[in-house]
């Protein structure tokens, strides 16, 4: 899963060119994320 960053540039640690990416614009739509398994 990747974040989002508003002051700082965008950090994707670990992710292989070809595997899907999940991004998402808050912090709690992460964590849902995160709580169903989708990171």
């Amino acid at each position: 899963m990747a974040d989002t960053a508003r002051e700082r540039p965008v950090l994707t640690v670990q992710l292989l060119d070809k595997q899907p990416r999940l991004t998402v614009s808050t912090i709690e739509d992460k964590r849902q994320a995160l709580l169903a398994g989708l990171g």
